[in-house]
């Protein structure tokens, strides 16, 4: 069922009562409509998503959505894309985060956020242990700001998918995000494409592969430099318990397990020096 919602301009927002999924995209609501909704929001029991994808709100308006998530124990996804939270409303949702038990898929990507915001979820990441989407895609996150989310990574128990494409991470962030990944046995999903870090990064990553981590299935790869010598690494380093599939600069891992299965189930053979014939390019938006 579809939310019923005023039009942008109108002085009220509203929604039928019972509604589990509310879907207010590109519909532009000011200050106060994000007030109402949150205040309806903090005690509701019925929505599941709330997809807020550009609607011009900003920080004070991402307060008020965030502090609804104190006390909301229903919510379970919600959608913040493409707007003006920036680093003061990434603050407000990381405090969100350590009360809230319930909400498992967070986007803030396109939102002007930093490393000053990375920061922020670095805090709630090492507390909050119901969050299973984080994606940050299309941001000003550089490598503080990968070190900060690397830290939190290493002491969460619960994210399986973390979106960062298309950001201004470097090598050097990119190590930090390999060293997080073989201390994490959760993160299942990891999306980096559009970055600014070259052969070397994705070297410390593919290591990672090699070495420890076995629960990594997919990381999804679209280098802006050094792409043909990044793939030539990261063959060079698939383990022997991933399989590796290229198409237009995306790489996907997958466990070899889950291809074993994958395989059984539709009755092909199997053999292992063939390449995973699964293509699937993660975006964050």
């Amino acid at each position: 069922m579809k939310s019923k919602y005023t039009a942008a301009g109108a002085s009220t927002v509203s929604f039928v009562v019972g509604e589990t999924c509310l879907d207010f995209s590109y519909k532009g609501l000011t200050y106060t409509q994000a007030e109402q909704l949150a205040s309806s929001l903090a005690h509701n029991t019925t929505v599941l998503t709330l997809n807020l994808t550009s609607c011009l709100l900003t920080a004070a308006s991402a307060k008020c959505i965030a502090k609804a998530l104190h006390t909301n124990t229903t919510l379970q996804e919600l959608n913040f894309s493409l707007n003006f939270a920036g680093n003061k409303g990434a603050k407000y949702f990381a405090e969100a985060l350590a009360h809230n038990t319930t909400l498992r898929d967070l986007n803030l990507a396109r939102n002007k956020c930093g490393d000053a915001a990375a920061k922020h979820l670095e805090k709630a990441l090492m507390t909050n242990t119901s969050l299973l989407v984080l994606k940050l895609s299309q941001n000003d996150i550089g490598d503080r700001g990968a070190e900060d989310i690397a830290s939190g990574l290493i002491e969460n128990f619960s994210l399986q998918t973390l979106d960062l494409a298309q950001n201004q991470i470097t090598d050097e962030g990119m190590e930090f995000i390999a060293n997080a990944i073989s201390a994490n046995d959760t993160l299942r999903v990891l999306e980096i494409s559009f970055n600014e870090f070259t052969h070397v990064g994705l070297r410390y990553l593919a290591a990672v592969m090699r070495r420890s981590n076995t629960t990594l299935q997919s990381i999804g790869i679209s280098l802006l430099i050094g792409a043909d010598r990044a793939i030539e690494e990261i063959h060079k380093c698939t383990a022997a318990n991933v399989t590796l599939s290229v198409e237009d600069n995306a790489l996907e891992f997958e466990s070899e397990s889950d291809t074993r299965s994958s395989r059984k189930r539709s009755g092909e053979s199997l053999d292992p020096d063939d390449l995973c014939v699964k293509h699937t390019k993660i975006s964050g938006l």
